[in-house]
């Protein structure tokens, strides 16, 4: 609340000491004792002569016409009675009395709807679009213009011609101010500066914004608020003149106008659903929906209507807005909850956002001087709030789909466990049951049924093995066993189990086994028996034709290890293929360690 009353006071002192500088008194301003050292400037408001319907440039004026404010627009004399007037021609007087000694200064012109011509001692200082008594020798544009003027001691001819036949408001709301050069030009370039750093600004916003919606596509906020930043900086830069001119050329006065309404129409209404996107969709969806489509009517509006209709609905499609987004702002405070840290993020931020948007809407009114500096802030502000908003959403988001992915995991991988030893249990009956008959007598028929069954048996507690195997590798328990085997011991092991898918009429088989190779070392049996059943297993299933040839050698040996080297060769899918397994053997170590690796030869 402090800095809230310290904004208020600050605005009220500098309206005062706006009101407290001299006005025009019955076209006439006396500026012989104003300093404009440093930073002072003047307002040129009070009473300027009218003359509606008139165009003087350097012609004398020999009428006289009445005394008015040119930011209350201009009237028309009917019957003695003057009538506030929206389109026509009319050309303001003001006799401005400057000391003998007259610095450099500059004029600021605010925009003016929607043509005009300003002449200082009958020289042309500044002219936008062209002021004309009709409609067709007018041309509309507008811009904000500091320029230079040359005033003499004495006293000074001032003149501003405005003509307009094509927007809903005419004239200037907001007074032509009056500077040291210098001071003005630092004005200047400070506010086109701050326009396009607050450009950038959102530009930034709306990357990252839509980064984080990469990452995350199930939360569409980002992708929301990207659009938004997008259409956002369109309507800054088109609502800012100083920039407009040098971005976009020449392009019609119309263009612009459409080019600022649309843009921000776009932008009220994804930034509508990036709220209800934040909020979780907590505030019932058809608010959303009837904001959009009012926005989606005033740009085809805007498309394809003439500009004196689109401007006089524009502030009905504002004041319609605002409604509609207070009513969103209540229920979101109902929704709030102020304990955290983040509602603050966001409370500040839309707090900024409702101070620039209330003193736009003041100084567009001519209610308050225009608050450049402010508005710029309040937007920064306000983006700031909002990135770093949805930054800690998406970390908080992301952490825990990350919690909840390793609780299934851990979920997973007890179930696997526990699946996989409650397996084996019948599997071991079934196996020892197979083991008891083969004792007994059979005919031949029946033993090759039964070998048939056990190495089935065989198998599958093979399978259940690898499932327990995975259950403990994800769940970091797998411990390698450290005993004697013997290397050919392991090969006929993993052969008996994986030959059952060999076609022995179709297929020919044929091994090698380097004699060098030690007679017994230490490692982990079950573990090499697994990988040889694998790779045998995938060989035998793929050929149906041809040969499968394995080809065990010892590429190493010294006093603690050996490194043995498993090659199988096959013929699966029509062409040649090797398989390559290369391990380390050890003797006084606790684990043989294996490396793996397979390559396809055409």
């Amino acid at each position: 609340m402090l800095k809230y009353f310290i904004s208020i006071c600050f605005l009220g002192i500098f309206l005062t000491s706006v009101n407290g500088q001299p006005a025009a008194t019955l076209g006439v301003l006396d500026l012989s004792e104003v300093n404009f050292s440093g930073q002072s400037t003047v307002a040129l408001s009070g009473q300027w002569e009218v003359f509606p319907g008139e165009y003087y440039a350097q012609e004398r004026i020999l009428d006289s016409g009445f005394f008015s404010d040119p930011s209350d627009g201009w009237y028309e004399e009917n019957d003695r009675v003057f009538h506030k007037r929206q389109e026509g021609i009319a050309t303001y007087a003001l006799t401005v009395v400057m000391s003998k000694d007259v610095p450099n200064l500059s004029v600021r012109i605010p925009i003016i709807n929607t043509a005009y011509k300003f002449l200082v001692n009958g020289e042309v200082v500044a002219s936008v679009g062209k002021a004309g008594v009709f409609k067709q020798t007018a041309q509309p544009y507008w811009k904000y213009i500091t320029q230079s003027v040359k005033l003499v001691p004495g006293e000074n001819d001032l003149r501003l011609i405005i003509s307009n036949f094509d927007h809903h408001r005419a004239g200037m709301h907001q007074p032509i101010i009056l500077g040291d050069e210098a001071h003005m030009n630092t004005l200047r370039n400070l506010r086109v500066g701050g326009v396009l750093f607050l450009v950038g600004c959102l530009l930034v916003a709306g990357i990252f914004a839509l980064g984080l919606f990469w990452f995350q596509t199930s939360d569409v906020s980002g992708l929301f608020f990207f659009f938004f930043c997008i259409f956002y900086s369109v309507w800054i830069i088109s609502s800012s003149y100083n920039v407009v001119p040098a971005l976009l050329g020449n392009w019609a006065w119309v263009s612009t106008l459409r080019l600022e309404y649309m843009s921000l129409a776009f932008a009220i209404a994804f930034y509508g659903y990036f709220i209800r996107a934040t909020l979780d969709n907590k505030i019932k969806s058809w608010i959303f929906h009837v904001s959009t489509s009012l926005s989606v009517i005033f740009i085809v509006t805007t498309l394809f209507t003439g500009p004196k209709f689109f401007t006089m609905v524009y502030p009905v499609f504002i004041a319609i807005y605002g409604v509609t987004y207070l009513f969103i702002v209540i229920s979101a405070i109902r929704l709030a909850k102020f304990g955290y840290k983040l509602t603050w993020v966001n409370v500040i931020g839309h707090a900024a956002l409702f101070t620039v948007v209330v003193t736009r809407v003041l100084s567009w009114n001519g209610l308050i001087p225009e608050l450049t500096g402010l508005d710029i802030v309040g937007n920064i502000v306000f983006i700031l709030s909002q990135a770093m908003f949805m930054a800690i959403m998406f970390g908080r988001n992301y952490r825990e789909s990350s919690l909840a992915a390793l609780a299934a995991a851990r979920t997973r991988d007890e179930f696997l466990n526990a699946m996989s030893h409650e397996l084996k249990t019948p599997m071991n009956a079934i196996l020892g049951m197979a083991t008891f008959l083969e004792k007994s007598k059979l005919s031949s028929s029946q033993r090759d049924k039964l070998k048939a069954i056990k190495n089935n048996g065989e198998s599958l507690m093979s399978l259940i093995t690898d499932v327990l195997s995975i259950s403990e590798v994800g769940s970091g328990k797998l411990k390698l066993k450290n005993s004697v085997l013997s290397i050919e011991a392991c090969i006929d092991s993993a052969l008996s189990l994986s030959k059952q898918h060999l076609d022995k009429e179709r297929v020919k088989f044929s091994s090698y086994i380097d004699p060098n190779i030690p007679n017994h070392v230490r490692g982990d049996s079950s573990r090499i028996k697994q990988v040889l059943m694998h790779i045998f297993s995938n060989s035998f299933k793929d050929t149906l034709e041809g040969v499968v040839d394995l080809k065990v050698t010892l590429k190493y040996k010294d006093e603690y290890r050996s490194e043995i080297k498993f090659e199988l060769t096959d013929t699966g899918g029509g062409r040649r293929k090797t398989g390559t397994m290369s391990g380390f053997s050890l003797f006084k170590t606790d684990n043989i360690h294996t490396k793996g690796q397979h390559t396809e030869d055409s």
